[in-house]
């Protein structure tokens, strides 16, 4: 017996719509009144106080409302839904074109991917959705276009954009190299062309994150700028938290935070969520092995690559507290890589047999196991079936 792959993409296009329109809701009646501080806050950062890291976006908007008159809130939700529905549009054509397999399910239906900020909507809707909408767009335009021409103004612009947005992006630029990378097979002159456009993106970042870190003079002016908008750390800094008031913070003072956030159980459920998080993307490779990598020239250059990201990612543990979030950047970058690079141009059928019920069931529990919770994750709430076993028996 075979399920066509008809249907699988009946089943994208279904998640896609129902993925999107919970993400509405959260954006609409979540984020104001239970996220303000961080997930509405960090966007809201100008340059009214000097010019700072993150404040081109808050910049901008504070343009766009002394023009308009319309609040900046009402810009920053629709842009943040805007982008979300670019990610969901590009990641669900994607996986329609990749395989119709048991894999691709469990890719596609992890806790660390898509389903990642309706799990856990306090670590959604950050900056780095910025990144994730720029990958799936070079993603599809080398999936679809059988010559390819990126625009290195338009990757030098958007990659600019992103670091000037949040800092700590910057390390994730090489997952657009390694698309153009996947796509050419070798290093080739597309994959030069995008790390010559990502260039400037990387210099102009290290140089405002370097002599533009942000003071307390800094958030005051912020604060001051955003009126009735501002965030509850700027009014009351010693009851409140948030990413205005991070501004004024040095590296020490963040060492000090992410101490304070993460115990030694915490490390170990982290590392147990990398663990999960990566076991759908770990299982693709092995299957589709020849297929993404096809020369050793061509590994050499994917390892050097991601080794870049992987490290870093691994140094910002010890000032950044969202571990989660470290960790869904790379599963959802990465997640995309693979997607793009793994097409089914044949719309193979999945095979119905025991082996593939058998597995299918194992993707059902895995998938809704567990969750990757982006701060403070503990047993119970990254692990929510041992709360039910526990009330269950008791």
């Amino acid at each position: 017996m075979t399920i066509p792959k008809k249907y699988w993409k009946l089943f994208i296009f279904g998640f896609g719509i129902f993925t999107f329109s919970i993400l509405v809701f959260i954006a609409l009646n979540f984020l104001p009144s239970h996220c303000y501080e961080w997930c509405i806050g960090d966007w809201l950062i100008n340059y009214q106080g000097g010019i700072v890291r993150r404040g081109v976006i808050g910049e901008l908007f504070f343009n766009l409302t002394r023009i308009t008159g319309v609040s900046q809130i009402i810009f920053i939700i629709s842009f943040q839904i805007i982008l979300y529905g670019i990610f969901l549009y590009n990641s669900c054509r994607l996986a329609m074109n990749s395989s119709f397999s048991v894999f691709n399910i469990v890719l596609i239906l992890s806790p660390a991917f898509i389903l990642f900020p309706i799990l856990d909507p306090s670590g959604s809707f950050r900056k780095e959705i910025l990144l994730f909408t720029l990958l799936s767009c070079v993603c599809i335009s080398l999936l679809h276009a059988n010559s390819p021409n990126f625009s290195p103004f338009f990757l030098s612009v958007g990659s600019t954009f992103i670091v000037l947005s949040h800092e700590m992006l910057i390390v994730y630029l090489p997952y657009l190299v390694i698309a153009a990378l996947l796509h050419e097979k070798s290093f080739g002159r597309k994959t030069k062309g995008v790390i010559i456009a990502i260039i400037p993106s990387i210099v102009i970042g290290l140089l405002i994150s370097t002599f533009a870190g942000g003071n307390g003079q800094t958030v005051i002016d912020i604060c001051n700028s955003l009126t009735i908008n501002a965030p509850l750390d700027c009014a009351y800094p010693s009851h409140y938290m948030g990413a205005i008031s991070f501004l004024s913070k040095d590296i020490s003072f963040a060492h000090g935070f992410v101490s304070s956030s993460i115990s030694g159980n915490t490390w170990i459920i982290y590392i147990l969520l990398a663990i999960l998080s990566f076991t759908p993307i770990f299982l693709i490779l092995n299957l589709e092995k020849s297929k993404i990598i096809s020369n050793k020239d061509m590994r050499f250059w994917l390892n050097i690559l991601l080794f870049i990201p992987v490290s870093c990612s691994i140094l910002l543990l010890w000032f950044v507290a969202d571990y989660g979030r470290i960790i869904r950047i790379n599963i959802v970058c990465i997640s995309l890589l693979v997607l793009m690079a793994t097409p089914d141009r044949n719309n193979t059928s999945l095979h119905i047999n025991s082996r593939s019920i058998t597995a299918l069931l194992l993707c059902l529990a895995f998938v809704t196991s567990w969750r990757l919770i982006h701060w403070k994750a503990s047993l119970e709430n990254a692990f929510p079936l041992i709360n039910y076993l526990k009330n269950l028996l008791h």
